[in-house]
């Protein structure tokens, strides 16, 4: 099982990156420029991404790139 989860997407003219890290227990998105738009704890983190898919109220296992680039898009705001 990796230790972490990558993905990055481009929303307007930013690319934004999102890192689901497994042995530090963070979500973090930031802009390519180092802003910080969501820097969490794994257990805050699930509820983070559950709200921005609009699944169930727990996610439980990690989720995949595609997801990683629509809770970077959900908490951007585009």
């Amino acid at each position: 099982m990796d230790d972490h989860f990558i993905a990055d997407q481009k929303v307007g003219t930013s690319m934004y990156y999102a890192v689901w890290d497994i042995r530090q227990e963070r979500l973090h998105i930031a802009r390519e420029d180092g802003t910080v738009i969501l820097d969490d704890r794994l257990d805050k983190a699930h509820f983070a991404v559950h709200k921005a898919l609009g699944l169930g109220p727990y996610v439980t296992a990690a989720p995949s790139e595609a997801q990683l680039q629509e809770v970077i898009r959900f908490y951007v705001g585009k």
